[in-house]
């Protein structure tokens, strides 16, 4: 640990995984911090003095309580404390929840990238909230696409959330009446995301019959049906860099559904024929 370690700061782990545990607190300590890790939600309710944490990583599965609820407690007893929460089975349902209950950011396990760990770090102490940077890239993107926010409280939270969640690598699954802004808002999520630079693929699930769409969908080789002259790249494939809006993704049959289920639970697909 660095020299004015305590000046710094107190980052709290809350992790099962003991190796884990250790790698961050390593980490986090080399940049000059002290550290405490606590493996269950037991041994987080043995704290007795939540005002030293200046920033808390939150692992979502823990072996005797939902991470989901230690943020919630962690929120509670440290309101200026800004929490990363942690997890290893992404879905964006967690990411929401933990937005919902305070989380300032949402990390996958196993870690991609060590530095971006590191400037997470250095983000949130600097300001746990949107930086003037973000906030301005923010608004850039909203006004580029149309995104009317106005005055209501509730439009900005709904696209402050699709901004943290874009990063992320998981399935967004936005409901909605016909003419509430769908489309528009998974264009916000592909623009705010580090796939923006592929493309976005609109397909209706529900204009196409069940052959058809499948075909679109995954892709065909030759002479898989009649027509099918040569092997096609489907919307899954083309967009494997960028990002497929599923629209109207209830009006497919179900057994069509059932394989798109799996594509978004593995990745994996399979051509027709």
């Amino acid at each position: 640990m660095k020299k004015g370690s305590e000046i710094l700061g107190h980052i709290l782990i809350v992790e099962d995984e003991i190796e884990l545990g250790r790698f961050l607190s390593r980490l986090i300590e080399l940049k000059g911090f002290r550290t405490t890790h606590v493996k269950s939600g037991k041994e987080f309710d043995k704290i007795t003095d939540f005002s030293l944490f200046t920033l808390a990583f939150i692992d979502v599965r823990l072996p005797d309580r939902n991470g989901i609820d230690v943020l919630k407690a962690m929120k509670m007893q440290a309101t200026h404390c800004p929490c990363v929460v942690m997890t290893g089975y992404s879905t964006v349902k967690i990411a929401v929840d933990a937005i919902k209950h305070g989380a300032a950011d949402f990390i996958e396990k196993p870690f991609e990238d060590i530095n971006l760990i590191d400037q997470l770090i250095d983000r949130l102490l600097a300001n746990p909230q949107f930086d003037v940077g973000e906030e301005a890239e923010f608004k850039r993107i909203a006004m580029e696409l149309g995104c009317f926010l106005g005055t209501s409280r509730s439009m900005h939270q709904l696209y402050e959330l699709a901004y943290k969640i874009a990063p992320k690598q998981v399935t967004v699954l936005i409901e909605g009446e016909t003419g509430t802004g769908k489309e528009v808002l998974t264009k916000f999520i592909h623009a705010a995301s580090r796939r923006s630079a592929g493309s976005l693929l609109n397909i209706n699930c529900g204009a196409l019959s069940e052959t058809i769409l499948e075909s679109e969908l995954f892709g065909h080789v030759k002479g898989a049906f009649t027509g099918a002259m040569t092997d096609r790249a489907g919307y899954f494939e083309a967009a494997s860099s960028g990002t497929l809006f599923l629209d109207e993704i209830a009006e497919a049959s179900l057994s069509t559904q059932v394989k798109l289920l799996r594509v978004l639970e593995t990745g994996e697909f399979i051509k027709i024929g």
